[in-house]
């Protein structure tokens, strides 16, 4: 009988995450699509379609547990440059928060710099971007540029301080004309979006221009959209792809994602699936859970590139430790499938139960027909209908079916 139901599910949890990324990112079913974490808005006036920086979908920190534990025990003593860089790949947000103004404190001021880099890639506290908007007016006091991009970003965007588009635009201005690159970036933004100036296409591209010049791979990604869309240049989609990849190859998510769209669509670049998929799957690395589901679903499918069920297992197993639980339970399906072991049913009942942990219904309602059929785990029917009832409060409609008629009923609905 639970196999019946891991039959019927599979299909499921390989047709949704592509219906995920068409809501999540709508330009994927169409073939003029850009994408630029410049903006926090989804689209612009301007018809630009822009998509969030979201740190959930394209974080890129890693935790080096160890090393950031001796820089904790013993910062006096180490070089405050080699904690910044620990703790810019440490998760532990307090006490990173807590050692970067140490090391402002201290006298280093590219340290507070790191801190600004830390406060883009973390959600942190508004007390916590209060005083970092301290360190970064200390640190652009002292004439180092990245403090003033920093210091604007925060009046460019409201955080710990009142939006001032006025004062975001001086200070950008500020650090562009002094070689830094991310400062002409933000320029960029501000005059596409119309952001306090009268917006100016043109100038928007020569700011990006900049930027992509002084080693920005935002500022590459913003002039390949500028090229695809003809906004403030003649329009040219190949110079548009050789954008994006420059953006890609430096480690930018939007750039690979944007490149894989082209290689998709065959807008200035010869179509090919595999090479979309390729962009895709460096997106997936680069911490975007939803492309790491999409990917995997497609070397399930066999759709755009040759079907691969080691890939799709590999792709599936990055989702869920992205604590992307629709890729946990897809995992959880992968392993359960053809004639799975004992191991391998315990197995996909951990992944089943993290999914359901993690708000995933579906991992709930097949959490609850194992506890009912006892397969990897003890047979438990008062556990099974505490599931059952969990993912129909959840709003699935198959446990709620499974309530009104039980397990039965389901399994001749399926048949």
């Amino acid at each position: 009988m639970f196999r019946k139901i891991m039959k019927k599910y599979t299909l499921v949890s390989f047709i949704i995450p592509i219906i995920a990324i068409f809501i999540l990112y709508p330009g994927c079913n169409r073939s003029k699509n850009t994408y630029d974490a410049g903006s926090p808005s989804m689209t612009n006036d301007a018809g630009v379609r822009t998509i969030e920086n979201d740190d959930d979908d394209f974080s890129t920190l890693v935790t080096d547990k160890a090393a950031f534990e001796k820089c904790k025990n013993e910062f006096e003593k180490l070089s405050i440059n080699e904690c910044n860089r620990l703790l810019l790949s440490s998760k532990d947000l307090k006490q990173a928060v807590e050692l970067f103004r140490k090391s402002c404190n201290n006298g280093n001021l590219n340290g507070c710099i790191l801190a600004g880099g830390y406060m883009e890639k973390n959600e942190i506290t508004e007390q916590d971007r209060k005083q970092f908007f301290n360190t970064f007016k200390k640190a652009c006091i002292n004439n180092i540029l990245p403090g003033c991009t920093y210091l604007g970003l925060q009046y460019r965007l409201g955080l710990g301080t009142e939006k001032d588009f006025v004062k975001a635009y001086n200070l950008f201005n500020k650090s562009c004309k002094g070689g830094e690159a991310k400062g002409c970036y933000q320029l960029a933004v501000m005059l596409h979006k119309g952001e306090g100036i009268d917006r100016n296409f043109k100038k928007a591209a020569e700011f990006a221009g900049k930027a992509c010049d002084g080693g920005d791979m935002e500022g590459c990604n913003h002039l390949g959209l500028a090229y695809f869309n003809g906004y403030g240049v003649p329009k040219d989609k190949k110079r548009s792809v050789e954008l994006h990849r420059k953006a890609c190859e430096g480690g930018f998510n939007y750039g690979c994602l944007n490149l894989g769209e082209r290689y998709k669509t065959g807008e200035g670049v010869e179509q090919d699936n595999a090479k979309a998929i390729d962009a895709y799957s460096k997106v997936c690395d680069m911490g975007g859970k939803n492309y790491c589901n999409f990917v995997a679903y497609e070397y399930r499918s066999g759709i755009m590139v040759p079907s691969d069920e080691k890939k799709a297992e590999l792709y599936y197993r990055k989702a869920c430790a992205l604590e992307d639980m629709n890729g946990c339970f897809s995992l959880g399906l992968i392993l359960n499938r053809p004639f799975p072991t004992d191991e391998q049913n315990k197995r996909s009942f951990k992944l089943f139960s993290k999914a359901c942990n993690g708000g995933y219904m579906p991992g709930c309602h097949l959490l609850a027909s194992m506890y009912n059929f006892g397969e990897g785990v003890e047979k438990d029917p008062s556990k099974s209908m505490e599931f059952l009832t969990k993912a129909c409060d959840g709003g699935y409609s198959d446990s709620c079916d499974v309530l009104k008629a039980g397990w039965e009923r389901q399994e001749q609905q399926i048949r």
